[in-house]
């Protein structure tokens, strides 16, 4: 395997679908011990496959409203198995290897149980282990309080974890070892012509991640952009591919990627009056459901606002429970609610944000052509998105990854020519 080294100190991060079962868990002990020949590294693994949420459920069938604070108890011990049984397995490969919890490394949060922020990280408990071990396995996603509390990073936290501890170790790399070769234009196992970037700048990663794509997470992105930090995404199973680097690069495309993500709907209404101040009313109502925004509609014959408003964030359950919410709080002639749908999202690469109205407009064509009924359109400066049926999203996908791309590559041709 070609191993990536631009220091002596190797920083990889494991995920769960990496450390699944014991053979795989062989599989990456592997790929750690060649690293190790060549310098110290400090591997960071997440809980093996879906453990965490298998803790989740367990807390639920316990308790209808468990505490968050035993809960990061809880879940903790997910990475510590795997750390501990990954050490296990390198010590069985000849490799001097030591595991180390979050807590026993010094890995030190705020007390924001659930979603906690890395505070600082004590860099010496790094270094006086790395003297002695040549390989030190560190348990993702989770650090403690000054209090001595165990903290949880959120979802996602293992690759904050492991991005962290290289900034702090002052490493140049961070290698995120995942099941799919790196980044695409779109999801590869749902789009065959996706493509993959060999690398691809902080901004639009960290727009994709933001967006629904899955393959690291916005924190680390975040925390690796402001410590000038490179990550290279590669698949844990086939090692020998460099995958792709995340850095300050400045893409020439206009496009960055298309991705998905699920657990949205929309409320159309209509109001009785004529209200301003609607908005506040429904931001307040929401909960923990995120309030995307709102399209006006056009007015009925008596002239009364008519809007949809777009929610995330929701399942069938609580979605049904904001529709009767607002129907109650707001003065209403008539209220429809949609089934959940997903929502199809185009970023764009920076400074490309002039194409936006003209991407709006093939969006619709593209999805109108295929008889997919758009429910919702959104656009921001980096991005546009639609809500549309879940039956829909692979097809659509498709379609717009297609038609889009080539709409970008005529659009630069025509900006070249006019130049």
């Amino acid at each position: 395997m070609r191993v990536i080294r631009q220091n002596e100190i190797s920083v990889l991060k494991f995920g769960g679908t990496s450390v699944k079962t014991p053979s795989r868990m062989k599989n990456v002990a592997e790929i750690v011990a060649k690293c190790a020949s060549g310098s110290k590294v400090i591997v960071v693994v997440s809980a093996m496959g879906h453990h965490t949420d298998e803790l989740v459920n367990l807390a639920a069938e316990c308790s209808n409203n468990p505490i968050q604070r035993e809960m990061d108890v809880l879940l903790a011990t997910g990475e510590q198995q795997s750390i501990a049984l990954l050490s296990i397995v390198l010590n069985d490969l000849g490799v001097k290897t030591r595991s180390f919890t979050g807590a026993q490394l010094g890995i030190i949060t705020e007390s924001n149980f659930g979603n906690a922020e890395i505070l600082q990280i004590n860099r010496k408990r790094i270094e006086s282990a790395l003297d002695e071990y040549q390989v030190i396995v560190v348990a993702g996603f989770q650090g403690v309080t000054t209090d001595g509390d165990i903290t949880t990073l959120g979802r996602g936290g293992s690759d904050t974890s492991a991005v962290a501890l290289a900034a702090a170790i002052g490493a140049q790399t961070c290698d995120i070892f995942t099941d799919v070769d790196g980044i695409y234009t779109a999801d590869p196992n749902k789009v065959a012509s996706a493509t993959m970037y060999e690398q691809i700048g902080y901004t639009e990663c960290l727009e994709l991640a933001l967006n629904g794509a899955q393959v690291i997470h916005p924190r680390a992105v975040r925390l690796a952009q402001n410590n000038g930090l490179a990550i290279r995404v590669r698949n844990t199973f086939n090692p020998e591919n460099l995958g792709t680097l995340i850095n300050g690069y400045q893409s020439q495309s206009e496009i960055a990627g298309i991705t998905t993500s699920s657990g949205f709907g929309t409320v159309d209404l209509t109001l009785e009056t004529q209200q301003s101040n609607w908005e506040p009313v429904v931001r307040e109502l929401c909960g923990h459901v995120q309030y995307i925004g709102s399209n006006s509609k056009e007015r009925t014959g008596d002239n009364l606002p008519s809007l949809t408003l777009a929610f995330g964030g929701v399942s069938e359950n609580t979605f049904s429970e904001l529709a009767t919410t607002i129907a109650r709080a707001l003065p209403i002639r008539n209220l429809n609610w949609s089934e959940i749908l997903d929502r199809v999202t185009v970023v764009y690469s920076p400074d490309c944000s002039s194409v936006g109205p003209y991407m709006k407009e093939r969006m619709r064509s593209i999805l109108s052509d295929a008889n997919i009924e758009i429910k919702f359109v959104q656009a921001t400066k980096t991005s546009m998105s639609c809500l549309i049926a879940s039956n829909n999203t692979e097809r659509a996908l498709n379609l717009l990854h297609e038609g889009l791309h080539e709409f970008a590559i005529e659009t630069a041709r025509q900006k070249v020519s006019i130049a």
